[in-house]
């Protein structure tokens, strides 16, 4: 998944996204860049935007208590 497509769908900060990919916060704003200093991110970075999109998508369907263990302050 795109970086700037991940970013509309869930209003992500770029340093979130650049915690998700396991990058710099200047690796990902270079991939937000309209000029010479733009840097394409590679097939890792969007695998794993796609990975964390698949998880955000189908993160209600998961069961409550594999949900709490996932992300504890997230369910009550």
């Amino acid at each position: 998944m795109h970086p700037r497509d991940f970013e509309a769908k869930w209003d992500v900060t770029r340093m979130q996204m650049a915690t998700l990919c396991g990058c710099s916060l200047g690796n990902v704003k270079r991939w937000f860049r309209n000029d010479q200093e733009y840097t394409a991110p590679n097939r890792y970075h969007l695998r794993y935007l796609a990975l964390a999109d698949l998880f955000l998508s189908q993160f209600d369907t998961l069961p409550p208590e594999l949900q709490q263990i996932l992300c504890p302050s997230a369910t009550p």
